[in-house]
């Protein structure tokens, strides 16, 4: 196996999703990834059905909900205790289009001070418009700011620095860890993305 990228998912009772989720990655054309599924203690027989459909997925069962912050950080650990060279995270509630990782991974080569990369994130309802696409942190107020929210994709520029990226889809280097440490455990959900 090549540990090129491994792709942290976090599931809590959202079998379908999830499932949608998995098929959107194995799509794409890119075959250096692992998928890594943290499960927060479903309740709903999801895990069993997940573990059937997807046996080449590693699975790490919580057996408490540790957060959307506390999952992902053991999904972090596993892919860091096996060498990945970049960890992303993604919401298990997204579908990815098949062309999305290898622009993610090429703007790493483009600049070494890069610490993360996120995607162009559209409405799950209406494809032509923004969901995300990064955000600055507004100092006076204190307060994150999305960028370019609900917009049509042609009115966008096509690449972007921002001071934080959304949670829903993220990819850094796993060397970063060493740097700056894990989600702050503190934020159980939401947040966690900004602080980080």
């Amino acid at each position: 196996m090549n540990n090129k990228l491994a792709i942290v998912l976090v599931n809590w009772n959202q079998y379908a999703l999830t499932k949608a989720c998995i098929k959107s990655i194995i799509g794409c054309n890119y075959n250096k990834l692992k998928i890594i599924l943290v499960d927060n203690n479903s309740k709903d027989g999801s895990v069993k059905k997940l573990k059937k459909e997807f046996d080449f997925v590693d699975f790490i069962q919580n057996k408490i909900n540790l957060g959307f912050t506390g999952a992902n950080n053991k999904g972090i650990k596993y892919a860091k205790s096996k060498g990945f060279e970049f960890i992303m995270l993604l919401n298990n509630d997204t579908e990815v289009d098949k062309n999305f990782i290898k622009p993610l991974l090429n703007r790493f080569k483009i600049d070494d001070n890069i610490g993360a990369v996120q995607p162009l994130i559209l409405n799950f309802h209406d494809k032509n418009t923004v969901w995300n696409f990064g955000g600055k942190f507004n100092d006076f107020f204190g307060i994150p700011l999305t960028l370019n929210k609900n917009i049509e994709i042609k009115n966008l520029l096509n690449k972007s620095y921002t001071d934080w990226v959304s949670g829903c889809c993220f990819v850094f280097r796993s060397r970063l860890i060493d740097q700056i440490g894990y989600l702050d455990d503190d934020y159980f959900v939401y947040y966690e993305d900004v602080d980080y």
